[in-house]
């Protein structure tokens, strides 16, 4: 099982540039990043398969790399999810007719869809506003890992998302 807040699709629109409509590129990105080796962990390299993610993937920029296109972060990410694939894991999704037998035998009355996403892909609705604020705040932080940014019209602190109050505590 794998469970995805909703800010997750919103936060992956702002790192890569992906369209907020896009659902299928997203769910390709949020489903294999938890397979994705972290660079910096040595116990990595003790995993064929993520030292092989690694060596595909050396070198790439991260979401975090400044003065680098979305596309070409996008490009990057979806590198690192080929190279998952390739190496360390393939999600297949199992047969309607298994997936309806575990909705019978939990005492589900639902049809099961044929494409196990598709509620996903056709229920998940982000607003583009929120994206634009995570986009936004994410400039900030890469502005402000060469030398500190000031604040303008088109930057955003980190901590003023849409929706947020500004203080704490109260209800």
């Amino acid at each position: 099982m794998h469970i995805i807040p909703h800010s997750t699709w919103e936060w992956r629109c702002a790192e890569y540039g992906v369209d907020p409509n896009d659902m299928d590129t997203l769910l390709d990105i949020v489903l294999h990043e938890p397979w994705i080796p972290d660079p910096n962990d040595v116990l990595s390299l003790a995993d064929p398969a993520a030292a092989a993610v690694l060596e595909d993937t050396h070198g790439l920029p991260t979401c975090w790399t400044p003065a680098v296109s979305d596309t070409v972060r996008l490009q990057a990410q979806l590198a690192r999810v080929e190279a998952v694939k390739r190496h360390r894991v393939r999600m297949e999704p199992e047969t309607q007719q298994v997936r309806q037998g575990v909705l019978a035998y939990v005492g589900v009355d639902k049809v099961a869809p044929a494409d196990p996403l598709e509620p996903i892909k056709s229920l998940t609705r982000l607003d583009p506003v929120r994206v634009e604020s995570r986009r936004l705040a994410l400039n900030w932080y890469r502005d402000n890992l060469q030398k500190p940014a000031r604040p303008m019209w088109d930057s955003k602190p980190a901590g003023a998302f849409v929706g947020r109050k500004p203080w704490g505590g109260v209800a």
